[in-house]
Parts: structure tokens; sequence; C-alpha cells
């Protein structure tokens, strides 16, 4: 029997389905919600970098019921991310006060962190406090990057003043406070080393070789060994292989010799 709208009974004769009733699934929703951690954002006090742990501050306070504020525990010994494949990885100096992201886990990771084995879990915990992960490196505003290239690939310093840099054309940089090496995309490198290049081990040269000075005179080359040269070597106009001196006898010498 399907029944109009007015014989329905009202919910005062269902006492289970009132208001009340609607309140408490909320309030034990709330409660649950509470209970479950997902992600928080945290702060470096301590980095081991033997186990790639750390030790994290929470850095969003939990609300009372009276609405005071408490301070997360530290959370201890938790794994920090970080970008790795195959053989590979990429490393960083992780220091205490870098922002991070903390991301908890649905389940105890224990016996998955000692052993790295597939088990069932060793404890029954969720959502808890005490599985979470470390991501370091969310900026915060006051941690904003300045200069930061939107355009480039690079692994840089937060100051700019060491990064190596990939751009769109091609381009390769790696540069300091002091110097740079440029290759770019036509294939030419350019290296800027004002202190000066140290080649130590054999070098082998194809193609041209030429020196200028800083003033766009003539360059030196210095030769603190034998010098020998297996086809032309000039010098100026002179060149070695035709190149004689007169004889003060009279005449002329032979061309220099091995």
């Amino acid at each position: 029997m399907r029944y109009s709208q007015g014989n329905r009974m009202g919910s005062e004769n269902y006492p289970w389905t009132g208001g009340g009733f609607n309140r408490a699934l909320d309030e034990h929703g709330e409660n649950v919600k509470r209970e479950v951690r997902v992600a928080m954002p945290g702060r470096i006090v301590s980095f081991d970098p033997a186990s790639i742990t750390a030790t994290v501050q929470l850095m969003i306070d939990q609300q009372l019921a009276d609405g005071s504020r408490d301070a997360y525990p530290e959370l201890g010994v938790v794994p920090v991310y970080t970008l790795r494949g195959g053989n590979y990885i990429c490393t960083m100096p992780i220091a205490p006060g870098d922002p991070c992201l903390v991301i908890f886990g649905d389940r105890c990771i224990d016996s998955w962190q000692q052993s790295e084995s597939q088990d069932m879990p060793a404890d029954y915990r969720l959502h808890d406090l005490s599985d979470g992960f470390a991501l370091v490196g969310p900026t915060p505003l006051p941690r904003a990057v300045p200069g930061y290239n939107a355009q480039s690939a690079a692994l840089r310093s937060v100051d700019g003043q060491q990064r190596v840099q990939l751009d769109p054309d091609g381009t390769i940089t790696q540069a300091n406070a002091a110097g740079s090496t440029v290759l770019n995309g036509a294939g030419q490198f350019v290296i800027n080393a004002p202190a000066g290049i140290v080649l130590n081990g054999n070098t082998h040269l194809i193609g041209d070789l030429s020196s200028q000075a800083g003033n766009g005179g003539a360059g030196n080359a210095t030769m603190a060994n034998i010098m020998r040269a297996l086809d032309v070597a000039t010098a100026h106009v002179a060149s070695h292989d035709t190149h004689f001196h007169d004889d003060p006898q009279g005449g002329s010498v032979s061309p220099p010799r091995n």
C-alpha cells in the first residue's frame, strides 16, 4: 500500500530519526574526521642522512574542545621523499627549518620501513601520526624563490648564485658567482673563467687554436716543456720549415732541427 503525504507518520513517532539523531550522526562524523590524518605542512627539526629520515614539527596546531590550541608532538623517524630511480638518486642538504609536507599513510608503515617487505601491518592503527612521509620543498609565501625561471629547468641555489640550467633552445648553462660555461643550441661552448682554466691530463685538439689577449691584442702561449710541431709551425710571418738565420761568418745556417 502506498501512503499519501497525509498518511505518513511524522518523525515524532520515530525518535531515532529526529533532529537529535541527525545531530548525533553529524557529531560522530566530525569526531571521526578529527582522528583521520591525511596531510599537513611541517618543518624539519633535524635530518639523519644515514637513514634518510627526519624529525618533523607539524605547523598547524590542534584545537581543543575548550577552544584552546595545542601543538602536535614532534614526529620522529619520518621517511623523507627523495627523487630516486634505478641506481640513481638526487640528494639535497636538508636542513633544520626547511618546510615540508607530511603525508600520512592509511595503515601502519613500520614493517615496510624496517624491511621493505610486503606483509600484514605491524599495528592496526589507521591514518596515524606515526605513519607520515615528509616531502621537502613546499614553499610558503615568505620563502618564495627570487628570480624563479618559469621557462627553463634548473638545479640551483635559492639565491641563484649557483645553477645548472637547461633552456628550451638547447642551451646548457652552469654558473656560479665567479664564472660560467655555456653550451649553446648551435654547439658553441663558451667558458668564462677569469681565474683561469686547468686541464689536468692529455689534451687532444681537433681543429684550429687561436689566442687573443683580453684587450683584443695578441695572446701569449707559454710551454713549460718541449713543444713539437708535427706539421708547419709559424710565428708571425716566419715559417718553422723555411726560416733561416744569417751566419755572422757569411751565408746562412740550416733550418732548426729536432
